[in-house]
């Protein structure tokens, strides 16, 4: 599998969630309560970030957008941006649905700095991100191109540590390695995804870059 095979096929992985994860059957999302303006950030999302109202901000990998909606309704002047056209359609479509102000665009994080204009006084990437990617450092580039001078990158995921380890007989092992070669992704056929939805068909889910993941990722 080559690069843009392992990104078509993660792409589509995504594209297939969109509706799986908007149904919410386990309660995972709590869209509902997202809908309603009764769901906040994580805790130490919102209490590391502070006051953000009036400032503009890029939610990068934002899935169909739930945290750039809250971010929107806390003041933010708010750009969410994800490479799956089935989550920006979703995230526009919430937006529309509950007046709020919110721009999406629908673009690979790669290509974020082409997609959008102007600085961003935050950039934001939250849980479950990182693994997917096959290049942290142009990730990284990416990120500081789009930051205002004196501008904040705002990241929380999971310990890197974490993705590597599996039980075995009630003990935490080391099963995988913590790099995992660009043009060797880590391949697995789920039945569910992280939300504990079932997913309708199985399909192979690549993973790569300098991190692995397991049916993990929140982008």
């Amino acid at each position: 599998m080559d690069r843009d095979e392992f990104c078509a096929a993660n792409r589509h992985n995504w594209d297939e969630r969109v509706a799986i994860h908007r149904r919410d059957a386990t309660g995972f999302y709590a869209i509902e309560r997202c809908l309603a303006g009764k769901k906040p950030l994580h805790a130490i999302d919102s209490g590391e970030l502070g006051e953000i109202a009036g400032r503009r901000l890029i939610h990068l990998q934002c899935h169909f957008g739930l945290d750039t909606l809250i971010l929107a309704r806390q003041g933010a002047v708010v750009t969410g941006l994800d490479f799956s056209p089935a989550a920006i359609a979703e995230a526009r479509r919430l937006a529309a649905e509950i007046g709020v102000a919110a721009d999406c665009v629908c673009a690979d994080v790669y290509d974020a700095r082409q997609a959008v204009e102007g600085e961003f006084d935050i950039v934001f990437t939250t849980w479950g991100t990182i693994c997917w990617l096959p290049d942290i450092v142009r990730w990284a580039e990416t990120i500081a191109s789009l930051l205002a001078p004196g501008g904040v990158f705002y990241f929380a995921d999971a310990h890197p540590t974490i993705l590597v380890l599996e039980e075995r007989e009630g003990r935490l092992v080391a099963e995988w390695a913590a790099d995992t070669p660009i043009d060797e992704p880590l391949v697995f056929d789920e039945a569910q995804t992280y939300t504990g939805d079932r997913r309708r068909s199985l399909r192979r889910v690549p993973t790569s870059g300098s991190i692995r993941c397991r049916e993990f990722s929140a982008r």
